[in-house]
């Protein structure tokens, strides 16, 4: 990729890389920076398993959840669900739970006897077992088959100024200095600057804080607002 991004992408989780993927094979030039390494925080560290929402409401994008991760190169998406299992001490409360089959308290002893007496249980068929960072990396890599840059070990912050977000600093040794830090800004002109999209995590609302008590060398005249994820 030659140029300034279209789009730059703060945040190399699985809604970073995700994003950078769908986007980079939309056409846009997209750039990607991350802190640490792509799925080193959360997405490296959840539960490992795709699970239905239970929501009626989020069916549908569940299933096309699905599908996608079944598309993903280099991804082990299970054929079928391993399966979640439903606790409650009344019967009522798993009962409406789901689809599923539901298990007796001495039925439920007989498969799990670990588990205290009494309780009633449902098994629901969802949830797929999966390693915690597979989906991120994977859809880096898509992301990079379509052209986009990702950059790890690179922190960066959205550029706020006159109270919009114009671009994005980040670490370049050989990058102009702002508060005693070595940054580049990235934008594509006077006139006009890339979206910046944050998907940092539970680091996003330092992003804007960091970036807004820097200054500029530029007299930028259009803004467009960060997309962060709260």
């Amino acid at each position: 990729m030659t140029g300034f991004p279209d789009i730059a992408i703060v945040g190399g989780g699985i809604v970073g890389c995700a994003a950078a993927a769908f986007l980079a094979e939309a056409g846009a030039r997209v750039e990607l920076f991350e802190s640490g390494q792509l799925a080193g925080a959360a997405s490296g560290r959840n539960s490992g398993a795709i699970q239905h929402p239970f929501d009626p409401v989020m069916g549908e994008l569940h299933s096309e959840t699905l599908d996608q991760y079944r598309e993903l190169d280099g991804f082990d998406l299970p054929a079928e669900p391993a399966g979640v299992l439903v606790l409650a001490r009344e019967r009522a409360t798993v009962a409406a739970a789901g689809e599923g089959t539901l298990l007796a308290p001495d039925e439920l002893s007989r498969l799990e006897p670990a588990l205290a007496p009494g309780l009633w249980g449902r098994r629901l068929d969802t949830g797929y077992p999966v390693k915690p960072a597979a989906a991120t990396l994977a859809f880096a890599r898509r992301a990079r088959t379509a052209g986009a840059l990702l950059h790890e070990g690179r922190r960066a912050w959205p550029w706020v100024l006159g109270g919009g977000v114009r671009g994005v600093l980040f670490a370049n040794m050989g990058g102009a200095r702002f508060e005693g830090q070595p940054f580049k800004w990235l934008s594509s002109g006077p006139e006009l600057y890339s979206p910046v999209i944050g998907f940092a995590g539970s680091w996003c609302a330092r992003c804007p804080r960091s970036s807004s008590r820097a200054s500029s060398t530029g007299s930028p005249k259009k803004t467009r607002n960060t997309i962060r994820n709260e």
